[in-house]
């Protein structure tokens, strides 16, 4: 099967920490046998004028002994920010992979795109040389795209074959906003490459050690991007409310958003690879997010045996429940204060809690995922 793969993000070596998760899965594919050909659009006017640089060459070859990935970066001119330019915008950014196709004489059995933005650059392409479409849905809230005709999203409705949505709530904001039917929709939240989050108490006692953490500081970690609906901020409020010195936090992430407070450990971003250490240095996961498609930053805290304190709203709903997790209304700062404080508390509860966080998490393997998501690929070319 050889499979392009159509996404606005992909870990290069000036950002890698961008589009991980799609980079992991890609990987996965490309050792189930699959022909992967990465599509990822760079933008000129981004490179240019905000500093940015250009990511990595316009193309390039990632391998192992086990599999070859080839990674394609064509240029486009990004005006994404002002509605009035949307058409040339879409315009450029649909040629760059058009002709990234034809001039590397792609011929492909199926397109796979990250997310419901990146098809409708391919549709037309797809009718023309029928070449089935499916597509990831990942985003936090799925878009109504007001800006094209309702004939155009019938267009897509009828050429996407198969919809991998991460969570429930995706799947009915897809069909609500008529991209898509029941009938063409698996629900299968997001994973977690399980031989990098996992348990480890060598890692705990090597990064307490050189956090310069006492035995019985309670160590809270945030992972995200430091944003109002992430709520870097607000859970900085509630540790501030909790005036408690033993109470350490990890802030992974940047952004607007900086949390202060006082005892924050740690405030960076770090590569994915070094994340389970400090995940393992931890004693609870904290993310009061009030948006998200499925988030593998909480599925990787519990692969590292974490109990969770996240919302209670229902994109949550897959992996968090009473046993593992204590849901808050993510804006209520009382709320996440006494969740955190429960857990610090006691220690019985903690555990047992962090234990069903860790047995939980088996289910969510990238390889598990992976598997699933080539049978529909599979199912879609029959």
């Amino acid at each position: 099967m050889k499979l392009i793969i159509i996404t606005n993000g992909y870990p290069s070596k000036k950002k890698p920490y961008f589009f991980v998760f799609v980079e992991k899965l890609v990987k996965e594919f490309a050792e189930l046998n699959i022909d992967c050909y990465v599509i990822s659009p760079q933008s000129i006017t981004k490179s240019l004028f905000r500093s940015e640089g250009f990511l990595n060459k316009i193309s390039e070859v990632k391998s192992s002994k086990n599999y070859s990935i080839k990674i394609f970066r064509p240029y486009y001119f990004s005006f994404s920010g002002f509605h009035q330019f949307r058409k040339i915008h879409n315009y450029t950014y649909r040629n760059s992979i058009l002709n990234c196709i034809k001039r590397n004489k792609i011929e492909p059995d199926l397109f796979y795109c990250h997310f419901w933005e990146s098809s409708i650059h391919i549709i037309n392409f797809s009718e023309e040389n029928k070449i089935p479409i499916v597509v990831a849905t990942g985003e936090s809230d799925i878009p109504k795209f007001n800006y094209l005709d309702k004939p155009f999203i019938s267009k897509i409705n009828k050429f996407v074959k198969s919809v991998v949505c991460v969570s429930s709530k995706n799947m009915v904001e897809s069909i609500s906003h008529g991209l898509t039917c029941e009938s063409k929709c698996t629900v299968l939240p997001n994973s977690v490459d399980t031989s990098i989050f996992f348990k480890d108490k060598k890692s705990r006692l090597f990064m307490r050690k050189k956090l310069e953490l006492n035995d019985d500081d309670f160590v809270v970690i945030f992972v995200g991007d430091f944003i109002h609906r992430k709520g870097s901020k607000r859970l900085s409020s509630a540790i501030k409310k909790m005036n408690d010195d033993t109470i350490k936090v990890i802030y992974i992430g940047s952004g607007p958003d900086q949390p202060v407070c006082d005892n924050i450990i740690f405030k960076n971003i770090v590569e994915n690879k070094q994340l389970p250490k400090f995940l393992n240095a931890s004693d609870l996961f904290v993310l009061p997010t009030l948006s998200e498609g499925s988030c593998n930053a909480i599925i990787e805290a519990m692969s590292c045996g974490l109990p969770i304190v996240s919302s209670d709203l229902p994109f949550n709903d897959e992996f968090l429940e009473d046993s593992n997790s204590i849901r808050i209304n993510p804006l209520n700062i009382d709320e996440i204060s006494s969740a955190i404080k429960r857990f610090q508390l006691n220690k019985k509860f903690r555990n047992e809690l962090a234990k069903n966080s860790y047995e939980k998490s088996k289910k969510f393997d990238i390889k598990i995922r992976a598997k699933n998501i080539k049978n529909i690929l599979e199912s879609t070319l029959k």
